[in-house]
């Protein structure tokens, strides 16, 4: 091998490190950012939702992904229901 390959190797490993680095950060901060915009937001589930959401809030990602689907399935039963989550004025 000769020195150039070397260390094209060495500096192509360091950039794959790095870019692994700064997507574990851009991960942990978007998920903080879905929490405190979720808390922002007050979404509570209603009582006739799945069990993971009925009468708590909605303050996770896992929550919030479960909550579209109890909420459609909602509307089905009840064509006059309407989403609760309120927004703020722009």
């Amino acid at each position: 091998m000769n020195p150039v390959t070397r260390y094209g190797d060495i500096v192509a490993g360091i950039i794959l490190i790095a870019f692994g680095i700064g997507s574990t950060v851009t991960g942990v901060t978007a998920r903080a950012e879905v929490r405190d915009t979720l808390k922002l937001e007050r979404i509570t589930g209603t009582p006739d939702m799945d069990k993971q959401i009925a009468n708590q809030p909605v303050d996770t990602g896992a929550k919030a992904s479960c909550s579209p689907r109890a909420c459609a399935s909602t509307r089905l039963r009840r064509p006059t229901a309407r989403s609760t989550a309120r927004w703020p004025a722009t």
